[in-house]
């Protein structure tokens, strides 16, 4: 054989082999894989279908500086770690549409850090990808991307016009923005009347967001409904459905319908025409003190059911995951005893559609109870469930196929 053939071959081996003895030598020292940069990080062809990865993203509250990825089994068992270099990938709250099932919407939290882009996660492809927005003047910083329509809609951490939270004296109040990535259109809001941390809706060519209360006489605080907004003339009004005090949650859209649950336990659904409706998905439950979203317990699984985690039935120290029935008359329903009335709470990720799985955080003050459950999203049984450390630093699971 030609000895420069020969070379070729050993060189081809040794770049084959060197690789794998350098990942089964890092797995034996419990050292971490390193990846720089979260879009370039891929499920590796050694990992094993059927396991799950769970995120932690880099948290400087905790001084933790990295993203903490770890492998593990069907049962919880600690398989593989990787530490994922990125300054830019922190703590998220992902977010999924009903009419864009494959894709997550990544809303960041606890980083001070103001900037104009956000990632979006690929469920098929397991990839992420940073998008930048390019059309402000300023750094405005993205607040959250929870939103359901057809648009791509979210709430900024300064206003758009001068790229601070302006505040006013007189009112002791400030404004922030809301803004459409589709059409590079934003509105400012106006004082005393900031965004919620709650989902926004983009329907009817109108943006419906909740309003925070505000401080009013006597130190109480004051409702003021939800916002309905018009980009395009920059206008807004102000509803309440007849309420006074009561606040209002917008928490889902489709085409024909968009959804606000009140904290008095009415639902109040728009039509085609922003005409409502009032109905009362609760009346078959004793009277709750809460109706709104506990924690991030909220996912559209279709367009005519939600997953939503409500603050025990009668018991204020309790939580119920069920199912907002929207179709004809909203209903809420509970699927499984298993989840009426305990003493965890429940966080839903978000949907695999090709797996038919829906990845859902158990917490709870009791370390025992803190869970990762994968549920059949047709049947809503469980498929598995595991133990799961740190369970309130994890904020995304994904499955290896």
């Amino acid at each position: 054989m030609n000895k420069k053939v020969l070379l070729l071959i050993i060189l081809a081996v040794a770049i084959m082999v060197l690789p794998i003895a350098y990942w089964t030598n890092s797995q034996i020292k419990g050292e971490f894989i390193s990846v720089d940069g979260i879009e370039n990080f891929l499920p590796n062809v050694n990992n094993r279908a059927g396991d799950y990865l769970l995120f932690y993203p880099t948290d400087w509250r905790v001084s933790q500086e990295y993203t903490l990825l770890k492998e593990v089994t069907k049962t919880g068992k600690e398989v593989k770690k990787y530490k994922i270099i990125d300054d830019e990938f922190t703590r998220m709250i992902p977010n999924q549409k009903a009419n864009n099932m494959n894709q997550l919407y990544l809303s960041f939290f606890g980083d001070a850090e103001i900037d104009n882009y956000y990632f979006t996660y690929d469920i098929q492809n397991n990839s992420f990808k940073k998008v930048e927005l390019n059309y402000f003047d300023y750094k405005v910083g993205i607040d959250h991307l929870a939103h359901y329509g057809n648009d791509i809609i979210f709430q900024t951490n300064t206003s758009h016009k001068t790229g601070d939270q302006n505040y006013d004296e007189k009112s002791g109040g400030f404004n922030v923005s809301v803004s459409n990535a589709t059409t590079q259109k934003s509105f400012e809001t106006e004082y005393n009347r900031s965004p919620a941390f709650t989902p926004i809706l983009h329907f009817r060519e109108k943006i419906i967001y909740g309003t925070n209360a505000t401080l009013g006489d006597n130190d109480n605080y004051e409702e003021h409904g939800i916002a309905i907004a018009d980009i395009d003339k920059g206008s807004v009004r102000y509803e309440t459905f007849g309420t006074k005090n009561v606040e209002l949650i917008p928490v889902f859209s489709t085409n024909e319908y968009a959804y606000i649950i009140g904290d008095n336990g009415n639902m109040y659904v728009y039509d085609q025409d922003l005409q409502y409706k009032t109905y009362k998905p609760f009346k078959n439950l004793p009277k709750q003190q809460y109706y709104d979203i506990q924690e991030n317990g909220q996912l559209a699984l279709d367009e005519q059911r939600i997953l939503y985690c409500l603050r025990g039935i009668g018991e204020e120290d309790k939580y119920s995951l069920g199912v907002l029935n929207l179709k004809d008359e909203p209903v809420f329903e509970i699927f499984n005893e298993d989840f009426a009335n305990t003493e965890s709470w429940y966080e839903p990720l978000y949907q695999n559609v090709e797996e038919k799985e829906i990845y859902i955080k158990e917490r709870s003050n009791n370390k025992k109870n803190n869970n990762i459950i994968v549920m059949d999203s047709e049947s809503l049984k469980v498929k598995a469930e595991f133990p799961v450390s740190y369970n309130h630093l994890l904020d995304l699971v994904v499955k290896i196929k």
